[in-house]
C-alpha cells in the first residue's frame, strides 16, 4: 500500500487550527477516539482475565482479521494481549473444553460464537 506523509510545521498547524474551526473539531474528535480506545484497552488489561481477553480477541479477529495469518503464533497473540504464551495455551484449552473453539492443525476454528461471547464477558 502506498503511503504519503506530510510534515506540517507546528506554527502552520496552530494557525490552521485557529482559522478553521471544523479542522479543530476534527482533530479533537480524532484525539477523543484515541483516548477512548486506550482507556478501554487499559480497562481490558486491568480488569478482565486472560481467557476473557483471548475470547474477545478471537471474536474481533473473526470480524476483522488483522492477525489471522497462518504465521501468527501464540507468542504474538500473548504479546498482543499482554500475557505469556503459556497463559494463552491454557486459555485456548479452556475455550476448547467449553466448546467455543476447536483446532484444525495450526488454525483456531470458532465453533460456538455465543459461548465465546459469554467467555469474553461481553
Amino acid at each position: 500500500t502506498d503511503v504519503s506523509a506530510w510534515v506540517i510545521p507546528p506554527m502552520v498547524f496552530t494557525d490552521a487550527l485557529q482559522a478553521d474551526h471544523e479542522l479543530s473539531l476534527a482533530v479533537i474528535q480524532g484525539l477523543v477516539g484515541r483516548v477512548r480506545h486506550l482507556v478501554g484497552r487499559i480497562e481490558d488489561l486491568a480488569l478482565r482475565p486472560v481467557t476473557a481477553r483471548l475470547a474477545h480477541f478471537l471474536l474481533e479477529q473473526a470480524e476483522n482479521p488483522t492477525l489471522a495469518h497462518p504465521a501468527v503464533t501464540r507468542m504474538l497473540i500473548a504479546s498482543h494481549l499482554a500475557t505469556t504464551p503459556e497463559s494463552i495455551s491454557r486459555s485456548l484449552r479452556v475455550l476448547a473444553e467449553a466448546g467455543a473453539i476447536r483446532f484444525d492443525r495450526h488454525r483456531i476454528i470458532i465453533v460456538q460464537p455465543a459461548i465465546l461471547r459469554q467467555q469474553a464477558q461481553l
